[in-house]
């Protein structure tokens, strides 16, 4: 279960679409423009799960199931939650409530991404970046790139994912003489890019499989990389799995011997 997101034009749809047999979710327009399988745009929120509904159910030979995307997705929950309730909008459910009952309906999305996985397929959900406020309890609060989406979804989303994935353009910064003895910072492309793949200040990041810090992310077979590098942690996971067992195994033995 992958969340990757990423700023517009980093080549995100294009990196799913060199899985497994993929067969696109769109909740807005850009998948027709990489040549994938892919429903018509679901621009309603039961329209959409049923377009899950379908996936999950089976008796198809696609690979992998891909939203695209998670904040356009969010607007056809929040104009469901607000249709459910009578109102307008979302915003005019008092006391935040409506964000609560999105909550529900997201629910719903990944218990049918679930079904997916649980038939072996893979999913991928993509997103796009924003920059937000984070709240830190240990320094000063600071800015970091994270899921566009209101918090409540994108900690739901965190939690559920087994990797959350920030691609981004690998940049330098060179100081630049400004004359009058000044001197400015200022950024550089390296015409590299990575997905980073671990939480750091400036991003949110995570994975379960022991993944490196940052791996390409280059605009063509990014998604072979990426298996590149799970399937290297998951042989390393094995080995010390098998080291843990044979130390464990010593250990008992000695213990045993040890008690006559």
């Amino acid at each position: 279960r992958v969340v990757l997101y990423a700023k517009d034009g980093m080549g995100k749809t294009t990196w799913a679409a060199g899985a497994d047999r993929p067969i696109f979710l769109p909740t807005e327009e850009g998948a027709d423009e990489v040549g994938v399988d892919r429903f018509p745009l679901l621009d309603t929120f039961p329209v959409f799960l049923a377009a899950l509904g379908k996936v999950a159910k089976g008796g198809h030979d696609y690979g992998t199931v891909v939203v695209d995307s998670l904040d356009w997705l969010e607007r056809l929950i929040f104009s469901d939650v607000a249709k459910d309730k009578g109102v307008s909008s979302i915003e005019d459910i008092g006391y935040g409530k409506g964000y609560f009952f999105a909550l529900d309906k997201w629910r719903r999305v990944l218990a049918g991404l679930d079904l997916c996985r649980g038939q072996g397929m893979a999913v991928i959900a993509i997103a796009h970046a924003q920059i937000k406020r984070f709240d830190s309890p240990e320094v000063e609060p600071y800015d970091r790139y994270m899921l566009k989406l209101k918090d409540s979804a994108g900690a739901l989303l965190r939690e559920w994912a087994d990797v959350v994935g920030y691609a981004t353009d690998d940049v330098s910064v060179k100081k630049a003489d400004v004359g009058f003895n000044a001197t400015v910072a200022r950024g550089h492309s390296t015409g590299r890019r990575s997905l980073r793949l671990v939480e750091r200040p400036a991003y949110d990041a995570k994975n379960r499989y022991g993944l490196p810090d940052s791996i390409p992310f280059p605009k063509e077979g990014g998604w072979q990389v990426f298996c590149a590098a799970f399937e290297k942690a998951e042989s390393k996971a094995s080995v010390k799995q098998i080291v843990d067992n044979a130390e464990n195994s010593a250990e008992a033995q000695k213990d045993e011997a040890s008690n006559g």
